[in-house]
């Protein structure tokens, strides 16, 4: 009896730390199955982003809308692209405006992977009616189009997720509907939310942006994916803004004609591939340029990509500029001449007006 009563404490003592060490076997368990879990949805969407950068060959055509509730536009498009290369065509088909923004009435652009040119269509442009614009290659085309968020020539990176998963601290799990979420923190007040569905490759087929305080959802993306020559391709992206609950502005893009393969996106990725006007301006919109306006006269000569067009179109105005230079003394002479003639022939008619009076 004095043993059972000494060897209690130790029993009791004993059993504690069995049962603890088995709590913590199995939280330790349960926090690998976690955290390979997450793994897990981490890899397999790496894994459909990285297939998506396989599709290096593409063309088709479509259709974008953008609307905010006083406008609704429809933009019908043309799209090719091969690796870094790719062109696009935008016609307006429908302008149902209530501002007097002005909208561009047809766009085209063209990129070779070190520069992008894109010539805008209005009529309230002159001369010609066209003017075209430079930019980095890794600037986002659609911000020409007011309301429009989407490139539709470069579908994929529309829905290209790969750096903010690899830079973000995000938290998976899985949905009772088997799709999986992923999210992270986008700034102090923003959550980023993205939602992946194994039935579809594993692809993210929704991303939202929400408040930390209440959950208030402030945009709002969707991605359709659909299956072309047996590779899945993004066939309908729709971004919207949100507030109070409400869609402020929403732009769409659909697909309606995909080709994806070796075979597609064959066509030209030069400065010829756009219909310049005439005589028209161009404009070089990238930072640090060191001249901003030109006139096209026509095509350059030795220019093996878009950023050696730019320099062409630099030497033929530099070389115009010397030109005048030269010329520049004659010039002034004559001008000088006209001017001294024309200051006699008023002073000559000053002079008869006041003879005349005098009679």
């Amino acid at each position: 009896m004095v043993y059972h009563l000494l060897s209690w404490p130790a029993t009791l003592y004993g059993s504690c730390r069995l049962h603890g060490a088995h709590l913590i076997a199995l939280f330790c368990i349960m926090f690998q199955g976690y955290a390979g879990a997450a793994d897990d949805i981490k890899s397999r969407l790496l894994a459909a982003l990285e297939s998506d950068n396989n599709i290096q060959a593409g063309d088709g055509s479509g259709y974008c809308t953008v609307s905010n509730g006083t406008s609704n536009v429809r933009i019908d498009f043309q799209f090719r692209f091969r690796g870094e290369k790719f062109f696009g065509e935008l016609n307006t088909k429908e302008n149902k405006t209530a501002s007097k923004e002005s909208l561009y009435s047809r766009l085209q652009y063209v990129s070779d992977g070190t520069a992008v040119f894109a010539t805008l269509f209005s009529k309230d442009i002159n001369p010609g009616g066209c003017e075209t614009w430079v930019f980095d290659p890794k600037m986002n085309i659609s911000s020409l189009v007011s309301g429009l968020v989407f490139n539709p020539a470069t579908p994929l990176e529309n829905v290209d997720y790969a750096d903010a998963l690899r830079r973000h601290d995000v938290h998976y799990e899985e949905l009772p509907d088997a799709k999986c979420r992923g999210t992270y923190s986008l700034s102090s007040k923003t959550d980023g939310v993205l939602v992946a569905d194994p039935k579809r490759g594993f692809h993210i087929t929704a991303f939202e942006t929400r408040r930390k305080d209440g959950g208030e959802t402030t945009g709002r993306d969707t991605f359709e994916w659909s299956m072309f020559n047996g590779t899945w391709f993004p066939q309908k992206l729709v971004k919207e803004v949100v507030k109070g609950g409400h869609v402020e502005r929403k732009s769409e893009v659909v697909y309606t004609s995909v080709n994806i393969g070796e075979q597609s996106g064959e066509g030209d990725y030069s400065l010829g591939a756009l219909a310049i006007c005439p005589n028209s301006r161009i404009v070089d919109r990238r930072p640090g340029a060191k001249e901003r306006f030109f006139q096209f006269r026509e095509q350059p000569v030795q220019a093996n990509s878009l950023r050696a067009a730019v320099q062409d179109f630099e030497s033929r105005d530099n070389a115009l500029d010397d030109a005048w230079a030269r010329h520049a003394p004659r010039r002034w002479l004559w001008l000088l001449i006209v001017n001294v003639a024309a200051i006699i022939l008023i002073a000559c008619v000053i002079m008869y007006q006041r003879r005349q009076r005098a009679k």
